[in-house]
């Protein structure tokens, strides 16, 4: 019997077999045909949508390249002109400060009128900017008393005069002012050079109470212009690299066209156009004036697409082409950039091509090609883990090396003194200080001018200011600024001063000394980038940690969607189901779905939360954290005891957000650890402590305790006793800056009999 039934089972093997190789060729033929024929079918309209999204996608990238253009513009206008005002601003604080000096050393023995005249004679030979610069003085009666380019105008009364656009100058000031002690204007007036035409000037203007006067300077902005003009296209001319979808500019004369109605001032396709005068009535290949045509879209809108015939690089015959204008209205520029349609067809043989390629290959090649993929994208994402993990561990070296590099160099103090008899005006500097600038004793004017010839440019002005107002505020100061060498060689020193005065409160002597700190400046420079890309790996690793706590939170709905929808087809095949049992079936699958997006609300609210002071609800604040890893805990089969609620709600102010990614934080942590030492019956608990004016949030766990020679590194950088592809070492350190620096709370871990128990103190 028994051979019989061997006999029986090898007799049905090899039908069994056959009907599974025969099935699975009946249904691969099947897909494959079914496949084929969707292609086929859908082949078409992929085509045509292909089409729309390539027109919309090139549409959308001439735009967004037109307006980065016109943002780059809004950009340089905005930075030229707070770097005006900046310089006008300490121009007229200079003035102030003469004004103030003059003022005070001859009040006592000089009528307001001797000392008015003082100032102004010191005032009127003052120039800057090419001596386009110059200060202009009227008495709070808008009398003017000083106009050192334009003498003429001494004497009349400001209140009276207009410019071209009506707007009354001294009202527009004198307004000004009462919102800010530094008023700034736009105004159109006269150049000394040119007194016949207004130009457009921003100008500063302060008061001098003392005196009762105004003081003011101010810059033409014609002559601003022309270099951010200049500048921008410059920059552009060589950031456009892509010939068949470049940037154009016209410099318009007159938007309803018409002979030389503007002039190309950028086309790196056609170089040959620059500076050239264009007409409205030049057609394209095709008859079509379409210069016309986008300014007629210009005039109606500000901006429009055309299309017309144009030369493409590289080719000798124009082709299809569509660009979009865009009128720049501050500078009256018409900016464009376009595409050309022969990429489109181009694009869609290739489509053809690969739709063709793909069904002669689907039969043969589909198993093979899944096989050799999946082997190769496993043997890359082995390979991408290894120089991740090899990339995380140089960065982390050189991170200690620098930081103990920056160590010792802050013990080494390159440093020197000097001493400026403000009597004599004659400055003394020891060897050391010597060595720092670069300067051999006789090649030195002892004087304080010649100390400020060798500071860098840029810091000239705010190195002298900060010494003058030290001067007036009789209080020492310490001040980091460059020094520029003989060979463009740029130094960081650090400088220290402090001045001696009389019983009068006169400057006598003034004391300081300079310290070279370059190779200290550079290597913290160097120190921050390397922290921020260590800081930046970490918000990685916190992001692929929440993509995981959405995996735990969906996997439940969606197995109870995709069963109910199964149960309806399995009950609707056998006519089995009911209208009852459908909607019940439907209203699980509706619940569910409910529950996904209450889900993606939560982890958006979280991933977008604003960091910013909010007063809110502590509890909230917690639980809104835990219902983010809750899935997570059930997956791990561990007991999550929340027991904040047990007591009144408690109102605080906090940075929200910051506060929940230490929480998940630690209690991750806990999470790992519970599951790391296989823990039966795992268990995290939150508690909630309130004590007069300070909170305590408790999260303790059952996990065997930390060790005791571990416990006092566990909030240190990089340290970390997880595998280097688990951990960087930075969660908890993170945790407690957030807590100590940002929060002004405390936060620290202890053992208990079971495990460890983390605290984290927060004032009210």
């Amino acid at each position: 019997m028994k051979n019989n039934d061997l006999k029986k089972t090898k007799r049905f093997l090899i039908p069994i077999l056959s009907l599974v190789i025969i099935s699975i060729i009946l249904i691969a033929s099947i897909n494959t045909y079914i496949n084929i024929s969707m292609f086929k079918q859908h082949m078409n309209e992929d085509i045509e949508q292909y089409k729309k999204e390539y027109l919309e996608r090139n549409k959308n990238a001439v735009y967004k390249k037109v307006h980065l253009f016109n943002s780059s513009i809004k950009f340089q206008i905005t930075k030229i002109e707070n770097k005006l005002k900046k310089s006008l601003k300490e121009r007229v604080i200079t003035a102030l400060h003469i004004a103030d000096d003059i003022y005070r050393r001859h009040k006592e023995d000089f009528s307001d009128d001797e000392i008015r005249t003082k100032i102004l004679k010191h005032l009127d030979v003052i120039k800057f900017n090419d001596r386009r610069g110059y200060y202009f003085v009227y008495d709070y009666n808008s009398k003017i008393v000083l106009v050192s380019a334009i003498k003429k105008m001494i004497g009349k009364n400001l209140a009276y005069f207009k410019d071209i656009k009506g707007n009354n100058i001294a009202k527009m000031q004198i307004e000004a002012m009462k919102q800010n002690k530094f008023a700034f204007t736009k105004i159109y007036f006269k150049k000394p050079a040119n007194p016949n035409k207004e130009y457009p000037k921003l100008s500063c203007t302060a008061r001098f109470k003392p005196l009762n006067l105004v003081i003011g300077t101010g810059e033409y902005l014609d002559v601003v212009e022309k270099q951010i003009k200049s500048y921008v296209i410059d920059r552009f001319s060589n950031m456009e690299k892509e010939k068949n979808r470049y940037l154009f500019v016209l410099d318009l004369h007159n938007i309803n066209g018409g002979d030389n109605f503007a002039t190309m001032i950028l086309n790196p396709n056609r170089e040959d156009l620059i500076g050239k005068k264009l007409n409205d009535s030049y057609k394209d290949a095709k008859g079509k004036e379409f210069r016309k045509e986008f300014l007629e879209g210009l005039r109606e809108k500000g901006e429009c697409y055309t299309e017309y015939w144009y030369k493409k690089p590289d080719m000798k015959n124009p082709k299809p082409k569509m660009s979009y204008f865009y009128l720049q209205k501050d500078w009256n520029w018409i900016i464009a950039s376009g595409f050309y349609f022969d990429d489109l067809e181009k694009h869609i043989s290739e489509k053809e091509n690969e739709h063709i390629v793909y069904t002669n290959n689907a039969i043969y090649k589909a198993l093979i090609l899944i096989c050799i993929l999946s082997f190769i994208v496993i043997i890359i994402a082995i390979l991408v883990s290894l120089r991740i993990d090899k990339t995380i561990k140089n960065y982390t070296d050189k991170l200690v090396k620098n930081r103990l590099a920056l160590e010792l160099a802050q013990k080494v103090a390159k440093m020197g003194s000097w001493s400026l008899d403000l009597t004599t005006n004659k400055l003394k500097w020891s060897d050391e200080t010597y060595k720092i600038f670069e300067i051999k004793k006789g090649e030195f004017k002892s004087i304080y001018d010649a100390f400020l010839s060798k500071i860098h440019p840029e810091d000239k002005d705010i190195v002298d200011n900060a010494y003058k107002k030290s001067l007036k505020n009789k209080k020492s100061y310490t001040i980091i600024h460059r020094l520029l060498m003989r060979d463009d060689k740029i130094k960081w020193v650090e400088e220290k001063c402090e001045t001696i005065f009389d019983k009068s409160g006169n400057p006598i002597v003034s004391n300081g000394t300079v310290q070279d700190i370059t190779k200290e400046y550079e290597l913290q420079q160097n120190q921050i980038m390397q922290e921020k890309l260590i800081l930046e790996q970490s918000k990685n690793a916190q992001m692929g940690a929440m993509i995981g706590n959405i995996a735990h939170q969906w996997r439940q709905p969606l197995s109870v969607i995709s069963t109910a929808a199964s149960g309806i087809l399995i009950s609707k095949e056998f006519n089995a189901l009911t209208d009852e049992k459908e909607n019940e079936m439907l209203k699980g699958i509706v619940n569910s779905t409910e529950f996904l997006s209450n889900t993606i609300d939560t982890f958006r609210d979280y991933i977008k939360e604003k960091k910013e002071f909010k007063e809110v609800i502590l509890q909230d604040r917690i639980n809104g954290a835990i219902n983010i890893i809750e899935a997570s805990m059930k997956n791990g089969h561990i007991e999550l005891i929340n027991n904040i609620n047990d007591i009144e709600p408690i109102k605080i102010t906090m940075v929200v957000g910051e506060l929940s990614q230490v929480i998940i934080n630690i209690i991750n942590n806990a999470k790992d650890v519970l599951v790391e030492n296989n823990i039966d019956n795992k268990i995290i608990k939150i508690n909630l402590i309130k004590k007069e004016h300070l909170i305590i949030i408790t999260i303790e766990d059952n996990g065997g305790g930390i060790s005791e020679d571990v416990l006092p590194k566990i909030f240190e950088p990089y340290f970390t006793t997880k595998h280097q592809s688990q951990g960087t070492g930075l969660g908890l350190h993170m945790s407690k800056d957030i807590i100590e620096k940002h929060l002004k709370g405390r936060l620290y871990a202890k053992n208990t009999n079971d495990g460890a128990i983390f605290y984290i103190e927060l004032p009210l």
